[in-house]
């Protein structure tokens, strides 16, 4: 056996809990990597939209907005370094600035409010 399974505890209730406990922590991870693949696929999408309009009078305002998105989509898809927990913090707050920065960047530039 190994170290880590030597230090278990002989209990299976409290196995069980243990169990149960890493099984929430999974889902909540899963959540939040379900939530950080759906904001990137909806900035790729956004990015490749805005790339078939870079024409005409409001070109440079799209240039800008699509600038902005590719930001925050390589800010989503930076490796976060740490322990699953530090992981798990990190990229729901990537989330949730790199959401703040696509309304903003596309509320400002498209003149919408």
């Amino acid at each position: 056996m190994s170290n880590s399974t030597a230090s278990l505890p002989d209990d299976p209730a409290l196995l069980k809990a243990m169990i149960a406990a890493l099984q929430a922590e999974n889902e909540k991870m899963s959540a939040s990597l379900r939530a950080h693949d759906l904001l990137v696929q909806a900035l790729r999408v956004r990015i490749a939209k805005l790339q078939k309009q870079t024409f005409g009078a409001n070109s440079e305002k799209i240039e800008r907005e699509i600038e902005q998105l590719e930001l925050a989509l390589e800010d989503l898809q930076v490796a976060v370094p740490g322990s699953p927990k530090a992981r798990r913090a990190n990229v729901a707050n990537s989330i949730r600035v790199t959401a703040a920065r696509t309304v903003v960047g596309i509320c400002g530039s498209s003149g919408r409010t």
